[in-house]
């Protein structure tokens, strides 16, 4: 407790056997000559000194914060350097923890996907989380003498409502984008979104290879896991000579025309409202007789959300590009109740 610049190799040791730091990623931030590093298995990260020599990385002093190899900072679970217990954690099994880059939103904070397995009440789920560190001008850290490393807590979060429908137990990511929306991968699932900063879901994408070979267009998609995606502007010097035109779907077979299948339940909690046409390929009109608004989810046949957007009494919704089954729709009016149509 007296020294969180240094890992207690022996915390824990029988549960991490080998594999005790278990690093799963890494970013380097050239601004502050500084590495973070992801240790899955001690549900925490840490941050060193780029700028040290070997010689001076094997000692506690050297480089331009004078603490040669120690750690400058670390977050995410206290209990391993003595300085909390199980009920401080905060980071659990993380992947892909990483800087924003200075001049997007929350700039030179850090990101990290927690993948939320065995939080506290066995509740399963994960979450991004923004943290800001504890940061002086001379790009030092502020440490206390007695208390876990600050912050408290994380200075923004994404979760999902209900918080268990969003989970990976492992691998996953996510990414702020420079127009301030983020892209997230929750990777077990092979399944990338990006949310805006009202956390709306604007991008929606399912990774449609399974054991490496491509599924045919409306099957079913499960072992399909990705571990992390990112997204490269148009300019990435990579890039450069390189074929980007559209290519064909990923899928194997013909695109079928989309045919959407809506059976409506009777006594409804809504006022009265239509569903129509049944069954549509091109547009679903929802047509509410108070003209009130509602918040609209569309899920396919496995459950994964296709569309999500909020109307007010009379309302067109573009089915075209959806493939042909049968989908479910959610209807959740303010002050009305929520209906689930199949």
């Amino acid at each position: 407790s007296e020294h969180p610049e240094l890992l207690d190799i022996n915390f824990n040791a029988d549960a991490l056997v080998n594999d005790w730091l278990h690093c799963n990623a890494i970013d380097y931030n050239e601004t502050l000559d500084q590495i973070v590093l992801s240790s899955r298995n001690m549900d925490e990260f840490f941050i060193i000194d780029h700028s040290t020599t070997s010689a001076e990385a094997s000692s506690g002093s050297g480089g331009n914060s004078n603490k040669g190899g120690d750690l400058l900072y670390r977050w995410g679970n206290p209990q391993n350097y003595d300085r909390g217990d199980a009920s401080d954690k905060q980071l659990f099994g993380q992947h892909n923890v990483h800087w924003i880059p200075d001049d997007y939103v929350d700039g030179g904070k850090i990101m990290v996907f927690n993948n939320g397995a065995a939080r506290p009440g066995n509740t399963n789920y994960s979450t991004v989380d923004i943290i800001e560190p504890p940061i002086n001008s001379d790009n030092t850290y502020t440490i206390s003498d007695l208390t876990a490393l600050a912050p408290e807590n994380v200075s923004w979060r994404y979760a999902q409502n209900p918080i268990e429908d969003f989970f990976s137990v492992n691998i996953s990511g996510a990414q702020r984008l420079e127009n301030g929306n983020t892209l997230i991968c929750e990777g077990a699932s092979g399944h990338f979104f990006e949310i805006n900063s009202d956390n709306e879901i604007v991008w929606d994408y399912v990774n449609p290879i399974m054991g490496g070979i491509p599924v045919s267009q409306g099957e079913a998609i499960s072992s399909n896991a990705v571990f992390r995606a990112e997204r490269y502007a148009l300019d990435y010097q990579a890039f450069e000579g390189r074929d980007l035109d559209e290519g064909d779907p990923i899928e194997i077979g013909e695109l079928v025309l989309p045919c959407l299948s809506v059976a409506v339940e009777e006594n409804l909690p809504f006022e009265k409202f239509e569903i129509y046409p049944n069954p549509a390929s091109e547009v679903l009109n929802i047509v509410f007789e108070n003209n009130i608004s509602a918040e609209v989810e569309l899920f396919n046949a496995v459950g994964q959300l296709v569309l999500k957007l909020k109307v007010r009494g009379d309302s067109e919704i573009d089915v075209s590009g959806f493939q042909s089954g049968i989908y479910f729709l959610v209807i959740e009016g303010n002050g009305y109740g929520k209906v689930v149509i199949q």
